[in-house]
């Protein structure tokens, strides 16, 4: 099984980029602080104290590709950017603000240590 780990992990270095990375290794670091903020705009604005190269458009692409490959697990029930994105349904059922909103996998802790164990892959 970590054979395949390893593999899929590979995979995941030739497609993903050093933002990539870099976005994911935050959310590690940051990982309590941002778990419980209820939308992409704090999220964002949070990364942007730290890094304020990327645009939202890009910030939403580069979460999205981590999401996708179960790196992180972003909630149904976060907000988005208003100019993005705006919801028009009426969500039926409350949303427990208790549960977080965006959780970093052990699969996305692994890989990290997995790429920083490679000559400064991870760095």
């Amino acid at each position: 099984m970590e054979e395949d780990f390893q593999l899929t992990f590979i995979r995941f270095i030739d497609e993903l980029s050093p933002s990539h990375l870099n976005l994911l290794k935050f959310f590690i670091n940051n990982e309590e602080e941002i778990k419980f903020l209820k939308s992409y705009p704090a999220i964002y604005q949070l990364i942007s104290r730290n890094n304020t190269s990327i645009s939202k458009n890009q910030f939403k692409l580069l979460i999205g590709d981590l999401n996708i490959r179960g790196l992180i697990h972003i909630s149904i029930d976060i907000e988005d950017f208003e100019e993005i994105y705006q919801a028009s349904s009426i969500l039926w059922d409350e949303t427990n603000d208790e549960l977080p909103r965006l959780i970093v996998t052990d699969i996305a802790k692994k890989f990290i240590h997995f790429i920083s164990d490679y000559k400064g892959l991870g760095d």
